[in-house]
Protein backbone atom coordinates (compact mmCIF):
# COMPACT_ATOMS: atom_id res chain seq x y z
CA UNK A 1 0.00 0.00 0.00
CA UNK A 2 0.88 3.76 -0.26
CA UNK A 3 -0.26 4.41 2.86
CA UNK A 4 1.18 1.78 5.46
CA UNK A 5 -0.78 3.13 9.36
CA UNK A 6 1.89 5.60 11.56
CA UNK A 7 3.08 5.08 14.50
CA UNK A 8 1.95 7.74 16.88
CA UNK A 9 5.16 9.77 16.74
CA UNK A 10 5.64 8.81 13.19
CA UNK A 11 5.80 11.03 9.88
CA UNK A 12 6.51 10.26 6.37
CA UNK A 13 9.26 11.55 4.67
CA UNK A 14 9.68 11.41 0.58
CA UNK A 15 12.75 10.05 -0.65
CA UNK A 16 12.97 12.11 -3.60
CA UNK A 17 15.50 9.66 -6.27
CA UNK A 18 18.23 11.27 -8.73
CA UNK A 19 17.14 11.80 -12.15
CA UNK A 20 17.68 14.36 -15.23
CA UNK A 21 15.49 17.12 -16.04
CA UNK A 22 12.88 14.78 -18.86
CA UNK A 23 13.09 11.77 -15.95
CA UNK A 24 9.90 10.70 -14.82
CA UNK A 25 10.06 11.70 -11.26
CA UNK A 26 10.64 8.83 -9.29
CA UNK A 27 10.04 8.58 -4.94
CA UNK A 28 9.28 6.25 -1.95
CA UNK A 29 7.80 7.09 1.16
CA UNK A 30 9.13 5.98 4.54
CA UNK A 31 8.04 6.80 7.85
CA UNK A 32 10.40 8.03 10.50
CA UNK A 33 9.96 9.49 14.29
CA UNK A 34 9.86 13.17 14.51
CA UNK A 35 11.61 13.17 17.95
CA UNK A 36 14.74 15.31 18.50
CA UNK A 37 16.94 12.26 19.32
CA UNK A 38 15.81 10.50 16.02
CA UNK A 39 16.15 12.65 13.60
CA UNK A 40 16.44 12.18 9.63
CA UNK A 41 17.67 14.98 7.97
CA UNK A 42 15.03 16.70 5.46
CA UNK A 43 13.94 19.30 3.50
CA UNK A 44 10.09 20.95 4.24
CA UNK A 45 8.22 22.15 0.95
CA UNK A 46 5.63 24.75 1.50
CA UNK A 47 3.86 25.08 -1.58
CA UNK A 48 0.80 26.24 -3.03
CA UNK A 49 -1.50 23.67 -4.32
CA UNK A 50 -2.67 25.17 -7.47
CA UNK A 51 -4.98 23.84 -9.91
CA UNK A 52 -7.71 21.45 -8.10
CA UNK A 53 -6.87 18.67 -11.30
CA UNK A 54 -3.43 16.69 -10.96
CA UNK A 55 -1.84 16.51 -13.84
CA UNK A 56 1.69 15.41 -13.86
CA UNK A 57 2.35 11.92 -13.39
CA UNK A 58 5.42 10.43 -10.74
CA UNK A 59 6.19 7.45 -9.04
CA UNK A 60 5.39 6.45 -5.61
CA UNK A 61 6.80 3.45 -3.98
CA UNK A 62 7.01 1.62 -7.75
CA UNK A 63 3.14 2.97 -7.91
CA UNK A 64 1.82 5.67 -10.93
CA UNK A 65 0.58 8.83 -9.11
CA UNK A 66 -1.03 11.92 -9.92
CA UNK A 67 0.38 15.32 -8.48
CA UNK A 68 -0.34 18.86 -9.06
CA UNK A 69 1.70 20.86 -11.17
CA UNK A 70 2.89 23.05 -8.74
CA UNK A 71 4.40 20.07 -7.14
CA UNK A 72 5.89 18.47 -9.87
CA UNK A 73 7.47 21.71 -10.36
CA UNK A 74 9.03 21.69 -7.07
CA UNK A 75 10.15 18.10 -7.05
CA UNK A 76 11.65 18.86 -10.56
CA UNK A 77 13.59 22.07 -8.72
CA UNK A 78 14.55 19.86 -5.79
CA UNK A 79 15.86 16.83 -7.56
CA UNK A 80 19.48 16.41 -7.62
CA UNK A 81 21.09 14.22 -10.99
CA UNK A 82 22.85 12.19 -8.94
CA UNK A 83 21.77 12.42 -5.25
CA UNK A 84 19.00 11.09 -3.38
CA UNK A 85 16.77 14.12 -1.29
CA UNK A 86 14.67 13.37 2.08
CA UNK A 87 11.79 16.31 1.58
CA UNK A 88 8.47 16.52 3.54
CA UNK A 89 5.68 17.85 1.34
CA UNK A 90 2.22 17.19 2.71
CA UNK A 91 0.26 16.26 -0.03
CA UNK A 92 2.34 12.97 -0.12
CA UNK A 93 3.78 12.62 2.82
CA UNK A 94 0.01 12.39 4.64
CA UNK A 95 -2.78 10.65 3.45
CA UNK A 96 -5.03 12.81 2.54
CA UNK A 97 -7.78 10.30 2.12
CA UNK A 98 -7.53 8.88 5.81
CA UNK A 99 -9.10 12.08 7.96
CA UNK A 100 -7.97 10.55 11.81
CA UNK A 101 -4.50 10.75 10.18
CA UNK A 102 -4.70 13.74 8.08
CA UNK A 103 -5.91 16.08 10.99
CA UNK A 104 -3.47 14.21 13.31
CA UNK A 105 -0.60 14.96 10.82
CA UNK A 106 -2.05 18.42 10.43
CA UNK A 107 -1.83 19.30 14.60
CA UNK A 108 1.76 18.56 13.98
CA UNK A 109 3.29 20.25 11.16
CA UNK A 110 4.37 23.13 13.68
CA UNK A 111 6.81 20.93 14.69
CA UNK A 112 7.31 19.16 10.99
CA UNK A 113 8.38 22.58 9.58
CA UNK A 114 10.56 23.21 13.02
CA UNK A 115 12.66 19.88 12.80
CA UNK A 116 13.39 20.36 9.56
CA UNK A 117 16.91 20.63 8.26
CA UNK A 118 15.69 23.15 5.84
CA UNK A 119 12.25 24.89 4.40
CA UNK A 120 11.96 25.87 0.52
CA UNK A 121 9.07 27.89 0.01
Amino acid sequence: TLYPPLKDSDIRILILHPGQRDDIIRCDLISCPLKPDHKLPYTALSHTWGSTHPSKNIRVNGCAVRIRQNLWLALGALRGETDTRTIWADVLCINQSEILERNRQVARMCDIYRNASCVTI
